[in-house]
């Protein structure tokens, strides 16, 4: 065999191999190509001017067109311009920084919009830059969907629990609340004296509290009738509601008995509010079948720890004040005085 006979031999052999190593690259990538077709997860290329360089059957399906309206066309093809945007943006973020990203997309569809989990990944060409960028799409509608019902549900249990906690707010004032003038009652006034004193203890300031009773209300129901004493209740009501300072608690002690209790008021002040209190009240009218009525009342004055050093002597004190009040001729206050002698 002659030189140019074993040249052109080991030519043929290296074609040869060439060619085998073509075939095997091709149906390689034949298989990989049948592996993306197939996929249930959508996938696509891009180049770098933001053409579609591949996708899949998945794809196409997802944005609702068929592949050769999409493969070689442009993303602003595809989508409309504000969306296209906003999608090649991350896309051209990939081939600037040859890093992966991973994004959530939102496609609208007519059917319903669908949700993705979109990875994006740079394809280095031989000369080590991006030659595209493949993304990789995993559908999440239905988890974004179980989401949305997760937190309109969560929404609705808010909404229901906070309107449990109205309803408890409700019941508890109520529990604590007088029905016909809207003050504090008995109870609530039994912790708040209790309560208040142990503040002023450790704070080491005083406390006054006023203890008030309409003059002669029985003989005003009896002439009147229950409904004009009602209404004088919750004329008395009112003014206790909008005359008394921020901390001040009035309360309807009893029937026609009323208490105020004024944390670090000093006996003067409580005696001028609680006059005030009584001014006022006095020169209040209510209409009742035709009638102009109007009422009085007296109120004894009591502080801790000047005149007790307990709610049970305070209370004490507060109501030999008021009977005093009533034994002067009402319609007056008086500040408890302790007996001498």
């Amino acid at each position: 065999m002659t030189d140019i006979q074993k040249r052109l031999a080991k030519l043929e052999a290296l074609n040869a191999e060439h060619l085998r190593q073509i075939e095997a690259v091709t149906a390689s990538e034949s298989k990989y190509r049948v592996l993306l077709d197939e996929s249930s997860d959508p996938i696509f290329m891009f180049d770098p001017e933001g053409q579609y360089l591949y996708v899949n059957r998945a794809f196409a399906e997802g944005v609702n067109r068929k592949l050769d309206e999409i493969i070689h066309h442009k993303i602003w093809d595809v989508f409309p311009k504000d969306e296209a945007d906003k999608r090649f943006a991350v896309v051209k973020w990939v081939f600037e920084n040859r890093e992966t990203k991973i994004i959530e997309v939102r496609v609208p569809r007519a059917d319903g919009d669908r949700y993705y989990i979109t990875t994006a990944k740079p394809v280095f060409g031989a000369d080590g830059k991006v030659a595209s960028v493949i993304c990789i799409s995993k559908e999440i509608t239905e988890r974004k969907r179980m989401e949305e019902e997760l937190r309109r549900a969560n929404e609705q249990l808010s909404a229901q629990l906070a309107e449990i906690e109205s309803l408890h707010e409700t019941l508890r004032e109520q529990a604590i609340r007088d029905p016909l003038t809207g003050l504090y009652n008995l109870r609530f006034l039994a912790e708040s004296m209790k309560r208040e004193i142990a503040q002023a203890t450790r704070d080491k300031v005083s406390l006054s509290v006023v203890l008030m009773d309409i003059d002669n209300f029985k003989d005003f129901n009896d002439t009147y009738g229950h409904k004009a004493g009602d209404e004088v209740l919750q004329a008395l009501g009112r003014i206790l509601s909008s005359k008394t300072r921020a901390g001040d608690i009035a309360c309807r002690y009893g029937g026609e008995e009323f208490m105020v209790i004024m944390p670090s008021a000093h006996p003067q002040e409580a005696f001028r509010r609680a006059d005030q209190w009584r001014k006022i009240f006095a020169s209040t009218h209510i209409t009742d079948k035709g009638r102009v009525l109007s009422a009085t009342l007296s109120a004894g004055v009591a502080t801790f720890p000047d005149h007790g050093s307990t709610d049970d002597e305070i209370w004490h004190a507060a109501d030999d004040a008021l009977y005093k009040a009533k034994s002067a001729g009402r319609n007056c206050v008086m500040v408890y005085q302790r007996p001498t002698g």
